[in-house]
């Protein structure tokens, strides 16, 4: 069998839900006959994934936001022509079906459905999987599906600006504003306007779970901010401090390239979600410090659109930025979900400052998520390494689309980084500033623990995952999986894990299990590892790359070769035999020359997503 054939048949498991935008009952299939079910508005879906996959049976779990009967429609085309038996009962909200009888290595489309207690159906987007086959065909790999959906973004339901409303107070200039702390007034509607004169608006009152505050756009529409001109827009910035449950809708500021203000600014302040907003062209965008939890960002538009060069010293400048100051600070399950951000220095990032540099010092980001968004570097930011812009250029004015400097202290509540795009990260151009970063689009350094990397999509970038630096803590990663990402197309490592040699001092990463990834293009290094400990590379895809390096040539000698690794049930396709053959021929992981073909199929994603007609792109 060719080896191009059946990576292109088993990719269309990724690309027919790529970006389409939760155990209970269960069931085996049968043949039968079912009519087209309308999606309902309020029973949703959240998740759904394939569990143990074999040569004739698949489980297919979902998960719902309401107790539901469960059915799944399957077949080997989009007429499906199957279903199996339905689970009738409204005792679970998350569900899982086994399919029987399948043919092995056979592509099937499927789609889940539910009804609710009180009639109410949804039925879910076309998705494929595909059986295994026999033991020795090699046909049964995988590529690594990418699912996008809503699982972490919060449905917000806004209050009516009504001025007759006692609640209410509408914002029409400059004063209004001085009302924002009333605890009478819990609606603020916002006529357009430019509202910047006032600097950040402090916020000190809070609501409740029950009864939240509300700081909404009022301007006869309910379009995303970034479809809108700037006349149908209020421009302003907010610095909460002991504000507790605020919803804020369609925020939006933009030009403030000289000055390090924060579109937002959130002190010890928890339970606030920040929805639909727009920032343009500014330093900083949002930044939280010690003790303020439970936040949500999501579909956030945030972008440069102008060039500019990177001037600064001592603190990062991101989007949304997470400051623990001293040891001891915590920032505990933030959310930011189905963002876009371009451009900025770093997109997101967990940092250490003053204090919390220490080695042995202790912050905690717990909790945090990172999900479904989009952060890129599109070539107005590129420069020659001289700090003259130039579109060609092999360096950038930006840094990374994640950086941790800090990870979670509780492996029951670590952070996720997962379905995310990045790419477009090239090294830095530190003419005018003293930072350097190679291009890396995610890095992790200073003792970060206890983080799920799953699923996301890196390319088109000079690295892929860095983990290391030359300050901090012993380890930079620690405790945490690299699992089912796309690693396309990346000009030096894809994964590098090293520490500089001083032992005791700063090791390198351990208790790392990088899993079911896919590496395909990648020019240099698909991993890289100096001076790590216990690393397991398993059932992953290797394809068309450079080789693997563990530490075994560097001058410094065994010492710091990376030890424990264990390399198992991994695919090599086409791949150089310096480094990689004497891995391929151990421990059931399979060597071939036929390189992988995507010559039938899109692998595309969206620039603008949240702009009234997105660019699709192709990836390949």
């Amino acid at each position: 069998m060719r080896v191009h054939f059946f990576i292109q048949r088993a990719i269309e498991f990724l690309l027919i839900s790529f970006f389409l935008a939760g155990c209970g009952g269960s069931s085996s299939s049968e043949k039968t006959t079912q009519p087209v079910i309308p999606t309902s508005n309020n029973l949703k879906i959240s998740s759904i994934e394939i569990q143990d996959r074999k040569q004739s049976s698949v489980i297919v779990k979902w998960e719902l936001n309401k107790y539901a009967t469960a059915q799944v429609e399957y077949g080997e085309t989009t007429n499906y022509g199957e279903f199996s038996i339905k689970e009738e009962s409204f005792n679970y909200k998350v569900h899982t079906i086994r399919l029987t009888n399948l043919s092995q290595n056979t592509l099937y489309y499927y789609r889940v459905i539910s009804e609710d207690s009180e009639g109410e159906k949804t039925v879910s987007e076309t998705k494929t999987f595909r059986t295994l086959g026999n033991n020795n065909d090699t046909s049964t790999i995988v590529i690594p599906e990418i699912v996008t959906n809503t699982k972490y973004q919060k449905d917000i339901s806004l209050p009516v600006c009504d001025a007759s409303n006692p609640q209410v107070q509408m914002i029409e200039d400059i004063s209004d504003w001085n009302f924002i702390n009333d605890p009478d007034k819990t609606i603020f509607c916002l006529s357009p306007g430019d509202y910047s004169s006032k600097g950040a608006i402090k916020l000190t009152a809070s609501g409740t779970a029950s009864e939240p505050r509300y700081i909404i756009l009022n301007n006869g529409n309910d379009k995303h901010p970034v479809q809108l001109n700037r006349t149908q827009l209020a421009k302003y910035r907010l610095n909460f401090t002991h504000a507790d449950y605020w919803i804020v809708d369609r925020q939006a500021y933009w030009e403030d390239t000289t000055a390090m203000h924060s579109f937002v600014q959130l002190n010890k302040s928890s339970h606030n979600i920040f929805n639909r907003g727009l920032l343009q062209d500014t330093a900083n965008g949002f930044t939280l410090y010690n003790g303020s939890h439970n936040n949500i960002i999501q579909k956030q538009h945030i972008e440069k659109t102008k060039w500019s060069v990177l001037k600064h010293n001592f603190e990062d400048l991101a989007a949304i930025n997470l400051k623990c100051q001293n040891n001891g600070e915590s920032i505990k399950n933030t959310i930011v979900v189905n963002n876009e951000i371009i451009n900025y220095v770093d997109a997101f990032q967990t940092v250490r400052l003053y204090g919390a540099y220490k080695i042995g010092s202790e912050i905690n980001f717990e909790g945090t998520i990172v999900f479904n968004n989009d952060m890129y570097v599109t070539n107005i930011m590129y420069s020659d390494g001289k700090g003259h812009s130039t579109t060609q250029g092999e360096r950038s004015f930006t840094e990374n689309a994640v950086d941790l400097k800090g990870g979670s202290s509780n492996p029951s509540n670590p952070i996720i980084v997962s379905n995310n795009r990045m790419w477009g990260y090239k090294t830095v151009d530190n003419t005018y500033s003293n930072i350097a970063d190679a291009g890396n689009a995610m890095v992790v350094h200073y003792d970060v623990r206890n983080v799920k990397i799953e699923n996301n999509i890196i390319f088109n970038s000079n690295n892929g995952l860095m983990g290391g630096g030359p300050l901090g803590n012993r380890y930079p990663l620690e405790d945490s999986v690299i699992k089912n990402n796309i690693f396309y197309n990346i000009k030096g490592n894809a994964i590098s894990l090293y520490g500089n040699g001083k032992e005791g001092v700063y090791d390198g990463a351990r208790n790392v299990d990088i899993i079911g990834n896919f590496f395909s293009k990648n020019k240099s290094k698909v991993i890289k590892l100096f001076n790590t400990n216990s690393i397991t590379i398993e059932n992953n895809i290797f394809s068309d790359s450079g080789s693997m390096w563990f530490g075994e040539t560097s001058a410094l000698g065994n010492k710091y070769r990376s030890s424990e690794l264990s390399i198992i049930n991994n695919h090599f396709y086409n791949m150089p035999k310096n480094g990689i053959a004497s891995y391929a021929i151990e421990e059931n992981n399979i060597n071939s020359n036929q390189s992988v073909s995507y010559s039938n199929y899109d692998l595309v994603y969206s620039m603008g997503k949240f702009k009234v007609s997105p660019k699709v792109v192709k990836l390949f």
